[in-house]
């Protein structure tokens, strides 16, 4: 009838309009939690890396000293940092060995010492309230393996095998949105050494699994529901 048409077509518009809300929210409070991710781990990160001498995109370069360099060597072979470039001379820095200088100075150096990416250790402290641990990447390793089968920007599997209890160090910065699954149950993601990654895996064989899911991956799968829900309300109204 005239009167039910009628009424599927309203629906259909305000079906429409809550699809708009809800996406205009959603992009909203998407951008309002990636604006307080960043000024919350920004710069964590960027202090962390201030003592190596880093580029920034948005705070420029943080030269570095060869006295600091050597100080904090071990972040630098956390970070997996194969090269190394300097324009003070670092022939003599245990572990590293020249392979290009350029013609301004600039040294090119390979750091043979660099640590792999994920790998066993155990903690020297532990937060279980905060879920923060952390680890002496020269005195806390374990014996044991771990092996990352795929790495994407959003999911990345490891095989692990150990004869203890321990922690799965990732050499990964620490973000919101990343999941933790072992052997398919969830765990809780622990924050390294306030930059890293890891989680908790007791002896044995386990396959680890990261997942990426921040909250507006949610937020898209609503309105992806909603609008399939929409357009078959407009269909149907049509006919």
């Amino acid at each position: 009838s005239v009167t039910l048409g009628a009424q599927l077509v309203v629906h259909s518009y305000l079906a429409i309009g809550l699809l708009a809300f809800l996406a205009t929210f959603g992009y909203l409070q998407t951008k309002r939690e990636e604006t307080v991710l960043t000024q919350q781990f920004g710069p964590t990160y960027r202090e962390y890396m201030k003592p190596l001498g880093s580029v920034d995109n948005a705070t420029g370069f943080y030269p570095a000293s060869k006295e600091l360099f050597l100080q904090n060597r071990g972040m630098l072979d956390c970070l997996n940092a194969r090269y190394v470039i300097s324009k003070e001379t670092l022939k003599d820095v245990s572990g590293l060995s020249l392979l290009l200088l350029s013609e301004s100075g600039d040294g090119l150096y390979e750091n043979r010492a660099f640590l792999e990416r994920t790998f066993l250790v155990k903690p020297v402290s532990l937060n279980e309230e905060k879920k923060e641990a952390s680890v002496s990447l020269e005195r806390a390793r374990i014996k044991g393996d771990s092996e990352i089968t795929r790495y994407s920007s959003t999911k990345i599997n490891i095989l692990a095998k150990t004869d203890e209890s321990s922690f799965l160090f990732l050499s990964e910065l620490y973000y919101p949105g990343w999941k933790a699954f072992l052997d398919g149950n969830p765990v809780p993601v622990y924050k390294i050494n306030n930059v890293f990654r890891g989680i908790k895996i007791p002896s044995g064989d386990h396959e680890v699994k990261f997942v990426y899911h921040p909250l507006f991956f949610y937020w898209g799968v609503c309105i992806s529901i909603l609008s399939v829900m929409g357009c078959g309300v407009c269909l149907f109204s049509k006919k």
